[in-house]
């Protein structure tokens, strides 16, 4: 089939595709279904057992497994839907995808302290940008500036603690009670 140039500008829609959607059964349909199950499992029961030497009632046989498959198949009706996993978000975005996000982030930074521990050069590439942005949304926040765009001023705001720290790296990591130190002098900006 040739399309055109006058075809593919034409402002005719196009017919939208047929979509088929999945039969589903009826109450009838599943009961019945469920019989014959039901039938085939308990032939198959009753000629294995027959086999073997022993005797049972084919119709006892057959109520046991009716019973066994109605419960299974109530159960997986009933079955709860599943709970919401913690999935990291691909790097760029932040957090994670779940109902308690402030937690999982909070996790996140646990995590990565975690992880430093002492090495210099993990936290200037886990950790430093990480503050450096908190302080940069700071100061845009309460200030509308940023280091980037008002280098001097937002020198000034930050105190020479926190732009020793955000400006030189690390060969080691900062001690929990230095850190605590430096979050509060964010919070205070």
């Amino acid at each position: 089939m040739s399309v055109g140039i006058d075809d593919l500008f034409s402002s005719e829609p196009e017919p939208a595709p047929v979509r088929r959607r999945k039969a589903r059964l009826t109450p009838l349909g599943a009961a019945l279904r469920v019989v014959l199950v039901t039938a085939v499992l308990s032939g198959f029961s009753w000629l294995v057992i027959a086999s073997t030497g022993f005797t049972l009632p084919y119709p006892l046989l057959f109520v046991f497994l009716l019973a066994i498959v109605v419960s299974w198949r109530l159960a997986g009706a009933l079955r709860p839907a599943p709970f919401p996993r913690y999935r990291p978000t691909p790097h760029g975005e932040s957090g994670f995808r779940t109902v308690d996000k402030p937690f999982a982030d909070a996790k996140r930074w646990v995590d990565r302290l975690d992880w430093v521990r002492g090495d210099g050069e993990q936290f200037n590439r886990a950790l430093l940008p990480a503050f450096a942005a908190l302080a940069d949304e700071r100061l845009r926040l309460r200030h509308g500036i940023t280091r980037a765009t008002h280098p001097a001023r937002a020198d000034e705001l930050l105190g020479p603690r926190l732009v020793d720290f955000l400006d030189s790296p690390k060969r080691r990591a900062p001690g929990h009670a230095q850190l605590s130190e430096l979050v509060k002098l964010l919070e205070e900006l």
